[in-house]
């Protein structure tokens, strides 16, 4: 073999391996999870702005919000925060190590949240700022304590945002049609018992019993307000203002389930259109819905007759 043919050959060796070099090398970035926290150590988590506080704690092994009201949180904000804030990731490399970067990314105390996670005797584990992103694809973070700046594989920004009324559970009842076992309604106009059999739904005013037909449009509606109830808004530590109007309420509601439960419901006028509703006589927290709601249990005899 002559040296016009073999320095192609070498050449052509050398590109191979150089391609199976590239191949087998191993590019992925190294990334690490920022908080680096066990979530199984975390027992309070606060989030803090310039302008609202938020404080999250473990009680009797439920999370609850613990400031700057007591109440049960939407299930949905916990798992984004177990699930995405506390598990996502960033590159080993920061962006930047300036403190005058700092408002750039938004990581300023006043521009950015604060994130403190506690362990369950209160002790703080982690201290950290993220900063606001109006990229849907990254966000900026740092430790309070240090400089470097990293930039997270998502952005977090908007999921721990410590606005009270986005974190607050406005589900007071769910249940299944199949859970409830007995339904009393009762107002002015309306007083029925509505109770499970085996396979129909009974009716009892007390003056008619009868069993009601299947297919039938006003108990579909009944049971299909009571899979979710929701309310738009919470009236707390005001029941003062209300108590007249409980003591003979427009409507109320009781709902069995199958285990003996009771939940009821109490409903007087509010503004517009709007009811206030108390849930099982607790006076500390009660709730705000639209009067239509209640629509649905106004039926008549010959409503569940059809």
């Amino acid at each position: 073999m002559n040296k016009k043919n073999l320095i192609p050959i070498i050449v052509l060796v050398v590109l191979v391996i150089i391609y199976a070099l590239t191949k087998t090398r191993n590019y992925t970035e190294k990334r690490i999870e920022f908080f680096g926290i066990d979530s199984v150590k975390i027992g309070a988590i606060e989030l803090i702005t310039v302008d609202d506080t938020l404080k999250l704690a473990k009680v009797n092994g439920e999370w609850m919000i613990d400031f700057p009201i007591q109440y049960p949180p939407v299930p949905r904000k916990m798992e984004d925060i177990f699930g995405k804030v506390l598990k996502i990731e960033t590159s080993k490399i920061p962006v930047s190590e300036s403190e005058s970067s700092f408002e750039k990314y938004n990581l300023t105390d006043s521009l950015g949240t604060i994130v403190r996670l506690y362990d369950v005797s209160n002790k703080l584990l982690s201290e950290s700022i993220v900063g606001k992103s109006d990229n849907y694809n990254f966000s900026h973070a740092r430790k309070k304590d240090e400089n470097k700046v990293y930039q997270l594989v998502s952005n977090i920004s908007y999921m721990i945002k410590p606005d009270i009324k986005s974190w607050r559970n406005k589900t007071i009842l769910e249940l299944e049609e199949l859970e409830i076992s007995q339904i009393n309604f009762a107002s002015e106009e309306f007083n029925y018992t509505l109770t499970a059999t085996d396979s129909l739904w009974q009716y009892n005013d007390f003056i008619s019993n009868f069993s009601i037909k299947a297919p039938n449009a006003s108990m579909k509606s009944i049971a299909s307000g009571l899979k979710r109830v929701n309310v738009s808004d919470f009236i707390d530590h005001d029941y003062e203002s209300y108590a007249d109007k409980f003591a003979k309420p427009l409507a109320e509601l009781t709902i069995t389930d199958f285990t003996g439960k009771l939940t009821d419901l109490k409903f007087v006028e509010g503004e517009e259109k709007k009811l206030v509703v108390m849930k099982d006589d607790e006076t500390e927290h009660l709730f705000i819905m639209h009067e239509s709601w209640l629509n649905k249990f106004k039926k008549s005899k010959e409503d569940f007759e059809k």
